[in-house]
């Protein structure tokens, strides 16, 4: 199903296919991220005429900035986000109204029903590294992330740090994040030279356009790995910890009880 799934997700948003379009090269991207990525180099080309005409009144720009329609084109060159290759946009072009996918929007919509997306899905613990993981107990709000109940114990014990933290029931709804730089846009990349969260426009047209970047959830993975081999290590090396303490609190009886004899045999020496 994962495989099956990562050919049904557009290349843009990361997301299953929503009305699918098929530029020239045969790749397809949702039309909601081919209008977008449309308005952003038409936004772009309208500042460059705005700035080679510098007599034009700000008013005139503001006007002609306002939100294209779907079949909006624009000068600029139009990369495909999946093989790079350049479709014309400019009117008459090849790509300037590509055709909606039919087919694979049904086969979108076959596999959302297939999957079951939200519909009674048990949640997995998302601590867990057994395969497959544990059902989740607990959401902790704080920390918005599910744990079952060994990994509740383990790793979020109700003491300390954690003594506030919130634990609910968990819940399939996920938190949007969108994007600072382009608000209706959520975030779903990661700048691997920045270290930033980002979304597609960024990569696409924004400033990190050459930047090298990963996809969102890919780094999340490899974060939760990360943190759960630090986890094992810290709980390693608080079992060698605590051996050290037990040993020292032994070799400190040991030493009252040397002592302790050293001195009943003195005692006994001065009385003989």
């Amino acid at each position: 199903m994962e495989a099956l799934e990562s050919e049904l997700t557009c290349p843009v948003c990361l997301d299953l296919f929503e009305d699918p379009l098929q530029l020239p090269c045969q790749h397809n991207l949702c039309r909601r991220c081919f209008d977008n990525i449309c308005r952003s180099l038409k936004k772009t080309d309208d500042g460059a005429e705005a700035a080679s005409e510098p007599g034009k009144e700000s008013g005139s720009l503001s006007s002609q900035s306002s939100q294209p329609s779907d079949h909006d084109v624009t000068e600029d060159p139009f990369l495909c986000p999946t093989c790079r290759e350049e479709a014309d946009l400019s009117p008459g072009g090849a790509a300037a109204t590509p055709r909606r996918n039919i087919l694979l929007q049904n086969i979108v919509e076959r596999y959302r029903k297939a999957a079951g997306r939200g519909e009674g899905k048990v949640l997995p613990c998302q601590i867990c590294e057994d395969e497959p993981p544990s059902p989740a107990v607990k959401l902790c709000v704080q920390c918005n992330v599910k744990y079952c109940e060994m990994c509740l114990s383990n790793y979020h014990p109700r003491k300390g740090v954690f003594a506030r933290h919130q634990l609910v029931e968990p819940t399939a709804e996920k938190k949007t994040v969108m994007c600072s730089e382009h608000d209706d846009e959520k975030v779903n990349l990661v700048c691997m030279v920045c270290e930033v969260p980002i979304c597609h426009l960024c990569k696409l047209v924004g400033e990190h356009k050459e930047h090298d970047v990963a996809a969102l959830s890919t780094q999340y993975n490899v974060k939760k790995e990360h943190l759960s081999s630090n986890v094992l290590k810290l709980k390693s090396w608080m079992s060698s910890l605590e051996k050290f303490i037990n040993d020292l609190d032994d070799m400190k009886l040991q030493v009252k009880v040397t002592i302790l004899i050293a001195s009943l045999n003195a005692l006994r020496g001065r009385m003989d």
